[in-house]
């Protein structure tokens, strides 16, 4: 493949980019490949050894959801890096999507079980005020401590959160280096 066309297909596959950014993208590897040629490489080596353009482009935007999910920490856009990582390649399909809804279920459970604690207070004094039933100290005293736990367990999962969704992004980076076959 000749240089005009990589640059191309690789410039028709990042259409999607901002104009200047892509510009910026075509330059580097437009200048990469001159180097290449200048110091005595074919020109279809050099481009055969990048690879795909097609390729190239779905790594570039993946690296640029992963970096506008490190900025704006949301849900969707933790949804766009984890579809990123698993467009690269197939085998992601094992190794991102299992783990990752393992892990989410997992948080999304002890967050339900954390708010339900939380909500106990609130359970005995409607059934006190429903069923014109006995005040019990005990069963209040216990409502109050579930509560609190409850209450505890919700914020702590709430920064435990926070965390996680640093600690996924960290492993999609990961994964997507041994993917490439990136050593650092």
């Amino acid at each position: 493949m000749r240089q005009e066309l990589f640059l191309q297909r690789l410039k028709h596959a990042l259409s999607n980019l901002p104009e200047e950014e892509r510009e910026e993208i075509i330059l580097d590897y437009k200048e990469y490949i001159d180097s290449a040629v200048g110091e005595g490489r074919g020109e279809e080596e050099v481009i055969s050894h990048l690879g795909k353009p097609e390729k190239i482009a779905q790594e570039i935007k993946a690296e640029t959801i992963w970096d506008s999910a490190e900025k704006d920490r949301s849900v969707t856009q933790f949804l766009r890096a984890l579809a990123a990582s698993l467009s690269i390649s197939f085998f992601n399909i094992i190794l991102v999507l299992g783990p990752a809804v393992g892990v989410f279920t997992l948080y999304v459970g002890f967050l339900m079980g954390s708010i339900v604690l939380s909500l106990s207070p609130f359970v005995f004094g409607f059934s006190l005020l429903m069923e014109n039933a006995v005040f019990i100290p005990a069963e209040f005293f216990l409502s109050i401590v579930l509560g609190s736990l409850g209450v505890m367990l919700t914020m702590g999962l709430w920064f435990a959160g926070k965390k996680l969704y640093l600690l996924s992004l960290i492993y999609l980076r990961f994964n997507k280096k041994m993917m490439m076959g990136e050593s650092h």
